[in-house]
């Protein structure tokens, strides 16, 4: 278990130059949920050459980080039996060198501080052993299901992050609306409000398929914001099947939700960049069968 009976003294070299003070400190303090992270941070228990930081504020060489004694309820251990370990190797769709892509089943949380106690992430870094660091390149919902990427050191997550921030990876979903899509294919502008704070996202639209009651659609995201697909579709009129926040009050009958208890919200497809070679690297990931059985229901 990582955990600090006195207050800890860090000094940052090269290899963590650049990164951000919060992702340093969830890699640092690996079993640590990121609620208790961020409250270090904002209560200024953490600081940074004796100052109070930003979760953003970008770490530079021979900064001292000062973080404090942390011991309790929040830290896991995570024991990783066989099985567990077995499934996790049989959900990876796609490893190099430098990251593998993971098709994340539905109902697990890519991080720890849910109430299975433990992520994603905490699994793979004790699975995923001979390797630098494992660090997670984005995340998804707990019950959206699809393509996530995990880097397997600090070189590929800073390459692979710049690939998002240029919009270079391209992330393609499929999800089940309600109601007849009544819009024509294409990019969609709308704004968003996080932390109080407004954000304008992009989205594209896709009619996959047409059904009495609901549409299938792919998307694709242009930018990247929290819950974007689901939010625009909820500020579209056709919030998601299963989708128990952006709902508009509309939910399926008692017999539905015993076939699909969870959001018809699917990353099926990432298109990236290798970064060594450059070469356009394209990973899919099948529809699960439940969302298959859904839609043979409604056809």
């Amino acid at each position: 278990m990582q955990a600090f009976n006195k207050t800890q003294q860090y000094k940052v070299t090269q290899a963590n130059e650049n990164q951000r003070i919060d992702n340093f400190l969830i890699t640092y303090m690996k079993s640590a949920p990121r609620k208790h992270i961020y409250k270090l941070i904002r209560t200024g228990q953490v600081r940074v050459n004796s100052k109070r930081i930003k979760p953003f504020y970008k770490l530079k060489v021979e900064d001292i980080i000062r973080i404090p004694p942390y011991i309790g309820k929040e830290l896991l251990d995570v024991k990783v039996d066989s099985v567990q370990k077995n499934n996790f190797l049989k959900r990876i769709i796609y490893e190099d060198n430098n990251l593998l892509i993971f098709n994340k089943p539905t109902n697990l949380s890519v991080h720890s501080g849910s109430k299975l106690g433990f992520g994603l992430i905490d699994i793979a870094r004790k699975v995923v052993l001979k390797n630098e660091r494992i660090d997670l390149l984005h995340r998804l919902d707990k019950e959206t299901s699809g393509c996530i990427v995990l880097t397997k050191n600090l070189r590929t997550l800073r390459k692979m992050q710049d690939q998002m921030k240029n919009r270079a990876i391209i992330k393609k979903y499929i999800c089940l609306v309600f109601g007849k899509w009544k819009y024509k294919d294409g990019i969609m502008k709308t704004s968003i409000v996080r932390n109080k704070k407004k954000h304008s996202i992009e989205t594209n639209f896709e009619k996959i398929n047409e059904y009495k009651n609901f549409t299938l659609m792919g998307v694709t995201l242009i930018t990247g914001k929290y819950h974007q697909i689901r939010q625009h579709c909820y500020k579209l009129g056709h919030p998601i099947v299963g989708d128990k926040k952006y709902k508009y009050g509309r939910s399926l009958p008692q017999a539905k939700i015993n076939t699909i208890n969870r959001i018809f919200l699917h990353s099926k497809e990432i298109v990236f960049k290798d970064v060594d070679s450059n070469k356009k690297i394209k990973v899919k990931s099948p529809i699960p069968e439940d969302l298959k059985n859904f839609i043979k229901e409604i056809d």
